[in-house]
């Protein structure tokens, strides 16, 4: 059962009807139900956009701690994550339905207009490592060498990923994972950005390729 608050002029919650009454980050709303005809069959463009979903939703969902700073800042009237989804579905599948796959130069990670440091370079190393390094250049911009560094990397064939949330700095200027020793032997795609200490200014993504991983 719905009601109002403050009165009859205030805020309505809950459903009464066909309509129903709701509030999401202070600002409310009312809006009618949906008419449901069970007998409704989705038109091609509907299934092909139905399956694009399910892969980004798929391949995004382990990687939400990334999105909620990537995207901190675009999430004005949906969440950070859902932003990155929604961009990702629009630019980061290629392929034909039903035959969609991610692609890997095309995704983002992150949006902003935060500079990413100069000469940027990811290398596969011994000992299951990946190593990304960069040239600090704190001072351009609104760069500074306390800007957190995020990198990802993700092994297509045994559809794994691994990442780091602030574990090096701007002014470090290189970062070293130690990947799993399962994925020995195995491509992975490689990725990089930055975020100011408080979240408010971020880069793009870097994408850094595509590297063989090596014992």
């Amino acid at each position: 059962m719905g009601k109002f608050s403050n009165g009859i002029f205030g805020n309505f919650y809950g459903k009464i009807g066909n309509v129903v009454g709701s509030s999401w980050r202070g600002i409310d709303y009312l809006k009618s139900l949906p008419k449901i005809n069970k007998n409704r069959v989705p038109t091609q463009a509907q299934v092909e956009q139905q399956h694009r979903f399910a892969l980004m939703t798929d391949f995004l969902a382990p990687l939400r701690p990334l999105l909620d700073v990537g995207y901190k800042n675009q999430a004005k009237k949906a969440t950070a994550y859902n932003v990155a989804l929604s961009e990702n579905i629009k630019n980061a599948i290629t392929g034909n339905y039903p035959q969609f796959l991610v692609d890997f130069p095309a995704l983002s990670l992150s949006s902003g207009v935060l500079l990413l440091p100069t000469n940027l370079a990811v290398a596969a190393a011994a000992e299951l490592k990946v190593d990304f390094s960069w040239t600090d250049n704190s001072g351009k911009g609104k760069s500074l060498k306390t800007d957190n560094v995020f990198t990802l990397a993700f092994c297509p064939e045994l559809d794994e990923v691994e990442y780091t949330l602030s574990e090096a700095t701007r002014e470090n200027g290189s970062l070293s994972m130690t990947l799993p020793a399962e994925w020995d032997g195995k491509e992975v795609e490689t990725y990089l950005f930055m975020a100011s200490a408080n979240g408010k200014e971020v880069t793009r993504t870097y994408y850094g390729g595509r590297i063989t991983v090596t014992a």
